[in-house]
């Protein structure tokens, strides 16, 4: 017979046999310690990984080591636990699920460990309210990156140690779109997206396109994408939907500057330069739902820097398309590569 007895450390005895069902699916591991005694059985919860999209949400509360040195002990308690249930009731109303946080850093997965659809906007609209949440309490502002994606997800770790784990470049995308907000967006901070998040969140939410970045999409590549940031939620009635997703950018308050960028990265240099300028105009001159929104009048300099490289003294049109055609801000690379984190503040267009 295949059935034996095996003694724990407590000197029990317990009966299974090979062909149980139940010794394949919880597992006992037996070790020798250092002293050479027995250590306690540790249960296999080995489940298989499986592949789905997933959209990840980067947080990072700004100023708070700052803020750390002007409180006490109990005031800073306090803040914080203000923060962290802005982030966990933003979960709960979003379907988010907090895979952790360090200080002042948290990360949250959408559709990973429960099905949610439609999970990039969730992730948008969580980071909105933890946004305005965190502010309206402790005056605090957050910056935050979102990424869309396929990931590997389920239990990892070893016999003794397993949580719950998503696999993805989309992972380190989000935390690099939150440091990058720090630079882009230090005036005022918003969401910032790129690569497959943008098709998701365009019908639901303006977005302002600031530049465009090399992103990770799998080992090894990377690839040409629109670095966007989430301005705030389209207004528009249950019988306006439809049209606003066949409209598409053409009706949002930032279409012309997105515009002006598509056209510059498609090769239309000149043409780009002639929409910056006249949107800048059109800003001027008080007749912009952009107004007053300094990344917006930032942005167009931005472009419009950008036009003047692509035809400086010598350059041909074709130089000045090619310029375009390829063009991408490296910052993205270096902060991929460097683990050295940004400063708060400052800004990249300048």
């Amino acid at each position: 017979s295949d059935v034996y007895k095996r003694q724990d450390v407590c000197g029990r005895s317990e009966r299974s046999g090979r062909a149980s069902s139940h010794r394949r699916a919880v597992e006992s591991s037996v070790a020798t310690g250092s002293s050479g005694g027995l250590c306690a059985p540790a249960l296999n919860t080995t489940v298989r990984l499986s592949n789905r999209k997933v959209t990840m949400l980067s947080l990072n509360v700004l100023q708070f080591h700052r803020y750390m040195t002007e409180c006490n002990t109990d005031q800073l308690v306090q803040q914080h636990g203000h923060i962290v249930k802005a982030v966990s009731d933003a979960c709960a109303e979003f379907r988010g699920v907090m895979d952790g946080f360090q200080g002042d850093r948290f990360t949250i997965s959408f559709n990973a460990v429960t099905h949610a659809g439609n999970h990039s906007v969730l992730a948008a609209h969580a980071a909105r309210a933890v946004c305005e949440a965190v502010w309206n309490l402790t005056s605090l502002k957050v910056s935050s990156g979102l990424a869309s994606g396929f990931a590997m997800v389920g239990n990892m770790g070893s016999a003794t140690t397993k949580r719950f784990t998503v696999l993805s470049p989309v992972v380190s995308s989000a935390v690099l779109l939150e440091r990058l907000s720090k630079r882009y967006c230090s005036e005022e901070p918003v969401t910032l997206t790129a690569g497959g998040a943008l098709q998701d969140l365009d019908a639901m939410f303006e977005l302002l396109t600031l530049d465009a970045i090399m992103m990770p999409v799998a080992k090894g590549r990377t690839k040409r994408t629109r670095l966007s940031a989430i301005m705030g939620v389209k207004e528009a009635s249950a019988d306006e939907w439809m049209y606003e997703m066949q409209e598409g950018n053409k009706n949002s308050k930032y279409g012309a500057a997105n515009e002006a960028f598509r056209l510059f990265l498609d090769g239309m240099v000149l043409d780009a330069g002639a929409t910056a300028n006249e949107h800048l105009e059109v800003i001027d001159a008080g007749e912009s739902a952009a107004e007053g929104r300094p990344l917006v009048r930032a942005t167009l300099n931005h472009i419009n820097g950008l036009v003047e490289q692509a035809t400086k003294e010598g350059a041909t049109e074709d130089d000045a398309s090619r310029f375009g055609s390829s063009y991408y801000n490296p910052i993205a690379d270096y902060f991929m590569q460097c683990a050295m984190p940004l400063n708060d503040g400052g800004d990249v267009h300048k």
